[in-house]
């Protein structure tokens, strides 16, 4: 899971499409030179996450471009959990699916 404006997704060509699906170009980099944070697998971008945080609780929503192997699965949550010592809150995982979210 990179970060916001990441050097990596900041460096990649956005043609490149051997790094990610074209049809997911626009939730990767968006209006205003706005650059998404990523899930990273393989070297190849493969969906994008967003957290909120409230009070003492954070949520982590992971947008994945294709269904997540359980290894996938398992390196997101080993993240996730990396991220709760990061933000000194409790982090709540949530998957959000491509049809609940316009490409």
């Amino acid at each position: 899971m990179l970060p916001l404006f990441d050097a990596y997704t900041i460096g990649t060509p956005r043609e490149r499409e051997q790094l990610f699906d074209g049809i997911y170009k626009r939730l990767i980099f968006r209006p205003q030179g706005w650059i998404s944070a990523v899930i990273l697998v393989n070297g190849s971008i493969q969906g994008v996450w967003q957290s909120t945080t409230r009070r003492s609780q954070t949520v982590v929503k992971v947008h994945l471009f294709c269904s997540p192997t359980a290894l996938i699965q398992k390196g997101i949550e080993a993240e996730v959990e990396r991220l709760s010592d990061f933000f000194k809150t409790n982090v709540l995982l949530e998957y959000e699916h491509l049809s609940s979210r316009s490409l």
